[in-house]
């Protein structure tokens, strides 16, 4: 059975991803602690050149694991594609998951077009075998006042569809957005990349 590694710093993934990839591929699959390799410079301008950037560098001191790596980007329509690979930084290096949100409503003001998506790449990588690179997307509109407590990062403005009234993400419950999410989409594709390679 392979040892799966999460290249990330963010325990908000963590319990996500696991949680997606549990549902995919069944309870008895191991996630482990692996060395951590500091941070990681991402300079890619894509988020598949970002995610792959990360998987390979867990990968180099961590060899003998599996390691699941993402990026993600949220594009607003009406901000000519902003914050889009930028997301985790928008309002600046040190940037709360409510400036980011706050910085995005903002700028947005009272625009009409509120059109926005989400896109994450999930990449693996292993010592072995070839990478193995999924997309998931979603669409939707960002709201003018944050709403709900769960999730993280965008959760708050962001309605997974074209009702104005409908639930942000983080209204609606982390089971309810892993059966719908950009980032559920692209692990659960992900994870049966893995099983039918049978890593």
């Amino acid at each position: 059975m392979s040892r799966f590694l999460l290249a990330t710093h963010n325990p908000d993934k963590v319990k996500e991803i696991e949680s997606i990839f549990r549902d995919a591929l069944g309870d008895d699959i191991e996630f482990v602690v692996g060395i951590d390799p500091g941070d990681v410079e991402e300079d890619g301008d894509t988020i598949e050149e970002n995610s792959m950037i990360k998987a390979t560098a867990w990968l180099e001191v961590n060899p003998d694991c599996v390691v699941l790596s993402d990026d993600t980007g949220f594009f607003v329509e009406a901000l000519d594609g902003a914050p889009g690979i930028y997301a985790a930084r928008y309002a600046g290096e040190n940037a709360t998951y409510a400036d980011n949100c706050n910085k995005v409503m903002r700028e947005l003001g009272e625009s009409t077009n509120r059109r926005a998506h989400f896109s994450t790449c999930a990449t693996a990588v292993s010592s072995d075998s070839p990478s193995i690179v999924s997309i998931g997307s979603i669409e939707g509109l960002v709201v003018k006042e944050a709403r709900g407590l769960d999730g993280f990062g965008y959760d708050p403005i962001f309605i997974p569809s074209d009702d104005e009234d409908g639930e942000t993400f983080a209204q609606m419950g982390i089971n309810v957005k892993n059966m719908i999410s950009h980032r559920a989409r692209a692990f659960r594709a992900l994870a049966m990349g893995i099983k039918d390679a049978g890593w």
